[in-house]
């Protein structure tokens, strides 16, 4: 069998970056565009595709408080801190108008439904309204005693009102004609955060982090319902019934919770489904994007598209390209597709390029913290912090992904999982599940899938290390697995009957990650003391130790058929290493924080590696590519240098000093020089050539900036130090020098000439003085 060829070259095909940090959003429904802050920029991107579509720099210390977009996308409001408001035409960018709407932070912001009139609510306690296309007041409405938290405008008795919530726990209602409170309701028992009109404009409804919902009745002026809807209100809406041609009312906040209700009757919308709170995680806003979906924003930093079904209540359709937080793990899933784990209790896949996201793996009720998925793509099995391991079904074509098993018995965070070999009839054989408990489980699959009835026991538990488990791994043919663990131990246990049959030991550090060989019986672990050792089962013996990282080794993978590793570390680097010499022969640098996750594909051909950055990055294979262009260059540069060698002997100076200049030979330039100098002298020229005279004082920018760095390095010599200064005097006799210190670099490049040339100066004044001893002498 021919060797084979190493990878060594590779390109980055595709950044996956995120946009969105944190903060308000705005959503353009009727143009699908996602307006986010994102350090030092403001970012409008395609919410379906993450496509960039704006870009608007901001200060990177001044927090957006509030945004909105029109409902053509035709322009942008951002509130900042420092109180000022922007109005951004988009997509151009180009700033309409700026002003200071308050004297304290505008809270909230909303838009007239035509699009002609913008009102903001302060910290102050007060609101004001704008005209959008002017960027001037026009009502100043005071009455509220504390921040303004939500605004709404409606049309009540045929005009334009607008609703004003405080967490003075008062909402007003405002005539526009008059500028006058025509209503204030109290009831609520905390600051209002959602107000929202009835389609009748006959009620208000507004929601309140007290728990409840009011409903308010214009012409009564008070409240008709109380609803108690059980959690925190940060937003409340409307979204089209799932059947029936009418709205239910949504109220989204603490607890990670979104519910529907007949508002009419206070009723929930399935009620028969249990609701479970997530403590660690909220929904801060809720925006639109159709009539019958909705985009929540949560305190994660995850984005979700849900929907209202009949019998399940609002279910994740999928989460919004861009909003990865820490991205803990990823897998491939078929050629096109990848599996990722970002810090939240869901898992996400997307295309390979990260233009669209096909679905969301939701189950799970804490932290996804691993996955692993088979060679067909079409089962995987995951971990996380609720204790529990499950295994997934995947139809990629058909965005169908459905939860087959889920395996209890840990009582602490699950953080490894491995599938066995797919048997005859497609079904992986066995799951091996580890844990922070410090116990191994594995649990029979096989054809017991085909039969949802039967749940999986384990077949056998073993405690395995004394300290937690970080990896677990399965070899390819089923026979043995391998655990890891922060005690610094490699274990190997006989697959079937739980039993160790060796120990590796050799690492300084706790061992983060380990692999099979897929293509011989060796092992390779990664550890925290940043090292990667590559080990013979059968001997239990390290057969090379990889040193090159400078932070721990997280993850690894073997490509080009078992003779090369990938290791992602937590210095934010990719390394592909050559097992034969234990060099590293490419350097994959994406990232800016640790790299947690690394998967390969087609041996090697491409990698996916995601990092704490938030930054999933896609590499291509592209040594032979650079092969080819490696021997393009270098036969390139032979014709070259035989033109140059041409030029020189029929003296055409013009294309002999442009050429040795592109082709940065600063050897061959300074012979060519020093040729030209060394020849007879003609009259009136600099150089001794009138020809190169012109040559050189008819030079580009680019050409002179070369120039100038060969002078300046030839100029450091006293035996070329006479061709630097020769050349020096030419060019500032050709140029003008303010054109000269225009070009980028210039100046440092004289900066560094001087002392030099002082230090020549002074040189021949010295041998001048003492050439006067000779002609006294004489």
């Amino acid at each position: 069998m021919a060797p084979i060829a190493e990878r060594t070259r590779f390109g980055l095909k595709k950044s996956i970056e995120p946009v969105y940090s944190g903060g308000p959003i705005g959503f353009a429904s009727n143009e699908k565009i996602l307006v986010t802050s994102l350090g030092d920029r403001i970012v409008g991107s395609n919410g379906e595709t993450g496509e960039k579509i704006f870009s608007l720099s901001k200060d990177e210390d001044d927090y957006v408080t509030s945004i909105i977009m029109t409902s053509d996308a035709s322009r942008l409001v951002v509130a900042f801190r420092s109180r000022l408001v922007i109005i951004f035409e988009i997509p151009s960018g180009k700033r309409l108008k700026s002003f200071k709407a308050h004297e304290t932070p505008v809270i909230t912001m909303t838009i007239d439904p035509t699009n002609s009139v913008l009102a903001t609510g302060g910290a102050e306690g007060l609101v004001k309204v704008w005209d959008l296309a002017g960027g001037y007041t026009t009502h100043v409405l005071r009455g509220h005693g504390g921040i303004v938290s939500a605004l709404c405008f409606g049309k009540y008795q045929g005009k334009w009102v607008l609703a004003s919530g405080a967490d003075d726990t008062r909402v007003r209602l405002w005539d526009l004609n008059t500028s006058r409170s025509i209503a204030a309701f109290e009831g609520h028992s905390s600051v209002i955060r959602g107000l929202t009109f009835d389609e009748s404009g006959s009620f208000v409804l507004s929601g309140s982090r007290d728990k409840t919902v009011q409903v308010w009745d214009l012409k009564k002026r008070s409240a008709v319902r109380t609803i108690p809807v059980l959690h925190g209100v940060e937003s409340l809406g409307w979204v089209n019934h799932p059947e029936k041609n009418e709205k239910v009312l949504y109220t989204a906040g603490e607890g990670n919770l979104i519910l529907a209700w007949d508002w009419k009757t206070g009723a929930r919308f399935n009620p028969d489904i249990q609701i479970v709170p997530n403590e660690n995680n909220a929904i801060i806003q809720v925006v639109s994007i159709d009539e019958n979906s909705l985009l929540t924003v949560h305190s994660d930093l995850s984005m979700l598209v849900q929907t209202l079904s009949i019998d399940n209540g609002f279910l994740v359709q999928k989460k919004l390209h861009g909003s990865f937080d820490e991205v803990i793990d990823c897998a491939w899933i078929g050629d096109d597709h990848l599996a990722i784990a970002s810090n939240t209790e869901y898992i996400d896949i997307i295309s390979a390029d990260g233009t669209q996201v096909h679905g969301v793996l939701s189950g799970h009720t804490d932290i996804v913290l691993a996955m692993h998925a088979s060679e067909d793509g079409v089962w995987m099995a995951t971990g996380a912090k609720d204790n529990t391991t499950r295994l997934w079904n995947l139809d990629v074509e058909n965005n169908k992904f459905t939860c087959v098993r889920v395996f209890t018995g840990h009582t602490a965070s699950v953080t490894a999982v491995a599938l066995g070999p797919l048997d005859a009839q497609g079904f992986p054989s066995f799951l091996i599940s580890a844990s922070q408990d410090r116990t191994l489980k594995r649990y029979d699959l096989g054809s017991s899938l085909a039969n949802s009835e039967i749940q999986g026991r384990a077949v056998w538990t073993i405690k395995a290390h004394d300290r937690d488990i970080n990896a677990v791994q399965v070899s390819a043919d089923g026979r043995i697995v391998a655990t890891v663990s922060q005690d610094k131990l490699i274990k190997l246990w006989d697959a079937s009957l739980g039993e160790v049959i060796g120990v590796l030991r050799g690492h300084r550090r706790g061992v983060w990650a380990c692999v099979f060989n897929p293509y011989s019986r060796q092992l390779a672990s990664g550890s925290g003391d940043r090292t990667v050792r590559v080990w013979s089962m059968d001997e239990q013996q390290c057969l090379h130790t990889l040193e090159g990282h400078t932070g721990a080794v997280l993850k690894l993978a073997y490509i080009s058929r078992g003779t090369q590793l990938v290791s992602a570390a937590a210095d934010g680097l990719v390394k592909v290493w050559s097992i034969s010499s234990g060099e590293c022969v490419a350097t994959l640098d994406n990232h800016e924080d640790r790299v947690w996750a690394v998967a390969v594909r087609d041996d090697g051909a491409r990698i996916v590696s995601g990092g704490a950055d938030a930054v999933v990055s896609v590499w291509q294979d592209v040594t032979e590519e650079h092969a080819a262009e490696e021997a393009e260059e270098l036969e390139r540069r032979i014709e070259a240098e035989q033109s140059l060698s041409n030029y020189e002997k029929a003296e055409d100076w013009r294309n002999a000093i442009a050429l040795a200049l592109s082709l940065d030979r600063p050897l061959g330039l300074l012979r060519l020089f020093e040729r030209v100098m060394n020849s007879p002298h003609q009259k009136g020229s600099i150089t001794g050539n009138v020809d190169v005279d012109k040559v050189v004082s008819d030079l580009n920018d680019n050409q002179l900036t070369t120039l100038f760095q060969r002078i300046r390095d030839w100029n450091v010599n006293n035996k070329t130090s006479m061709v630097a200064q020769r050349l020096l005097r030419l060019v500032l006799h050709a140029y003008p020098v303010k054109h000269l210190l225009k070009i980028p670099g210039i100046k440092g490049i004289f900066d560094s000439m001087f002392p030099y040339t002082q230090r020549h100066l002074t040189r021949i004044n010295d041998l001048l003085e003492e050439s006067y001893i000779v002609d006294y002498v004489m």
